[in-house]
């Protein structure tokens, strides 16, 4: 409840401008799509078929997106079959950041980073990145204690 309170205050204090700087990070499972290719021979006064369904494909891509309130920052589609990891996330962060210095030149280390309590977000590698970046997460309920354990681990305290 804390947390709440301390973000809608700070909310109140700066408006619009703590929205504007807020970064969110996300991954999910999307399906591959492809129209259906016909492979019947017609002549040219006849007609061809409608084509109105899209097929999903038996396999799911991993897609990681990070967005402001002016849209999209960076998108990124893994490999099929590939899941997110330590190695994946941070290496993700670090295109973020070149993202980030290149379109949203004003946000390079004064942004919030909000993303959820996923391993990858809270392990010891993502968060020495991030500390060494001088990132701040947004926090929330579940990630308070992980995050300030492993913030102390990693800057030496």
């Amino acid at each position: 409840m804390q947390i709440c309170r301390d973000l809608l205050n700070q909310y109140e204090a700066e408006g619009d401008s703590f929205l504007d700087r807020i970064i969110t990070g996300e991954e999910t499972w999307c399906h591959h799509y492809s129209k259906p290719q016909s492979v019947e021979w017609r002549h040219v006064n006849f007609p061809s078929k409608k084509k109105f369904n899209m097929l999903p494909s038996a396999r799911k891509v991993m897609l990681n997106v990070f967005w402001d309130r002016k849209g999209a920052i960076l998108l990124g589609f893994l490999k099929p079959g590939q899941t997110i990891n330590s190695d994946r996330y941070t290496a993700t962060l670090t295109k973020l950041k070149v993202r980030i210095s290149k379109f949203r030149p004003e946000k390079k280390s004064t942004f919030f980073l909000q993303h959820d309590y996923a391993r990858t977000h809270t392990s010891l590698k993502t968060v020495g990145l991030i500390v060494n970046l001088g990132w701040t997460v947004v926090p929330t309920h579940r990630i308070v204690r992980i995050w300030r354990l492993l913030t102390s681990i990693c800057s030496g305290r």
